[in-house]
């Protein structure tokens, strides 16, 4: 079989490339035959050989590529997800002693309820107007509860 023997601009055409990309193909090991004249030559099947095996090492090299920058991403996504942890990382006894404080003063208001709706209700005529005023007692405690401070739940004991 005779060798078809080419030159940068028809090689560039047969590959779909430019005549830039055959050139840095050289540095890559793109092999070469001796000049005739000023013009490079190419030998067309040592070419097509070359790059097909320069394509099988560049995959395994890219999938080394990908693997490590996919380890990169695995790495920085652990590293985030231990920052965030440590950042939103709840004090729970801070928390328990917060809501044991809360539900305390939400008991204290609540007891003292009954002693505040009897004489309101004891001059009321009708079930609306007792119903009413029972309402507006226990409004006021839920204001009330909601108006507090949150420092009063988060001091130390």
């Amino acid at each position: 079989m005779e060798k078809i023997i080419l030159n940068r601009k028809d090689l560039a055409q047969i590959f779909g490339k430019s005549t830039n990309t055959i050139t840095a193909w050289l540095t890559k090991g793109c092999p070469l035959l001796p000049k005739k004249g000023s013009e490079l030559q190419f030998d067309a099947g040592a070419v097509i050989k070359w790059r097909e095996e320069y394509l099988k090492s560049s995959d395994a090299i890219n999938a080394q590529k990908e693997k490590a920058r996919l380890d990169r991403a695995r790495a920085n996504k652990a590293e985030l997800e231990y920052s965030v942890m440590v950042v939103n990382k709840v004090d729970f006894a801070l928390m328990e002693n917060a809501m044991t404080n809360l539900i305390s003063a939400c008991c204290a208001r609540l007891k003292s309820l009954p002693k505040k709706i009897a004489p309101a209700v004891f001059n009321c005529s009708s079930i609306p107007m007792t119903e009413a005023e029972i309402r507006q007692q226990l409004y006021g405690c839920i204001s009330g509860l909601q108006k507090m401070e949150t420092e009063q739940f988060t001091k130390q004991p």
